[in-house]
């Protein structure tokens, strides 16, 4: 298996515009030129620290293609990594791009790092199934006739299902793009607001309704936000002291920030929503 690694030189251009996506960085060729991902490499980048969370849409994902007629073994080749020098090696599959893109519309829709995957990998089906199919009947032929417009109707139908996928999905890779390319990440809620095409208000009771953060009053009886303790990673608060005229002392207030996967969090809420679920 030593013949087969990644080529960069051939690796796809980014869906955003900050830069090189690593599961770009992941991709592997055969030497036959079909690229794969491995299933362990793409774990931590889907936000599972755990094999077995993994495990979990990527049944759901064999499934799916089971019942539709896809060549489980084809899109889902099994195959071992080995850990170290000592031990079996670890269980692992082999995923062709349709593999990996059904893996991700398998996992857990409330991670941003699966929301990130479902953007790469509906942008890079598409892209593949654009591409001129090659048929190996003679078209003149009724045989061939028949497999062309076969290939034709299975082409066309991906292609309505993946331009449906990219249309909701790259606006929110855009949104992730910018956030991630921008000083430091951090946005206030008016600037998050704007990126999402919403009202700072809205935003804000969104965020409250799907209690990700909260109202207070501050001591000098003035409104500010704060977020809850279980989305602690997804936003940020900074300290400002103020000085009031009418009190001694300073008084702190606090501004509440939406950090990169903030973003991703809200948009996957927005869609759990949208979906009723």
């Amino acid at each position: 298996m030593s013949h087969i690694m990644p080529d960069p030189a051939r690796l796809p251009a980014n869906t955003g515009p900050a830069g090189a996506s690593p599961f770009d960085a992941l991709r592997r060729l055969r030497p036959d030129g079909a690229e794969f991902w491995h299933a362990r490499d793409l774990q931590p980048l889907m936000g599972y620290s755990q094999w077995s969370k993994l495990k979990t849409p990527l049944e759901r994902a064999m499934a799916a293609a089971r019942n539709t007629g896809l060549d489980v073994d084809e899109n889902f080749a099994r195959s071992g990594k080995v850990s170290g020098s000592r031990g079996p090696a670890q269980e692992d599959y082999a995923l062709s791009r349709l593999g990996a893109y059904l893996t991700a519309m398998n996992g857990d829709p409330n991670k941003p790092e699966v929301a990130a995957a479902q953007a790469y990998f509906a942008v890079r089906t598409r892209e593949a199934e654009t591409a001129p199919a090659i048929v190996p009947l003679d078209p003149a032929t009724p045989e061939g006739a028949l497999a062309l417009a076969r290939q034709y109707v299975r082409v066309a139908e991906q292609l309505v299902h993946a331009d449906r996928r990219v249309r909701e999905l790259e606006p929110k890779a855009a949104v992730h793009d910018r956030f991630l390319s921008a000083d430091g990440g951090d946005r206030l809620v008016r600037q998050a607001a704007k990126e999402m095409g919403w009202r700072e208000s809205q935003l804000r009771g969104f965020l409250i309704a799907e209690r990700l953060i909260y109202q207070r009053q501050r001591p000098c009886g003035g409104v500010e936000y704060d977020f809850y303790a279980g989305p602690g990673d997804h936003f940020a608060t900074a300290e400002t002291l103020v000085r009031h005229r009418n009190r001694p002392g300073q008084c702190a207030h606090y501004t509440l920030y939406i950090r990169p996967a903030g973003l991703a969090l809200i948009q996957a809420r927005v869609d759990k929503r949208r979906l009723g679920r």
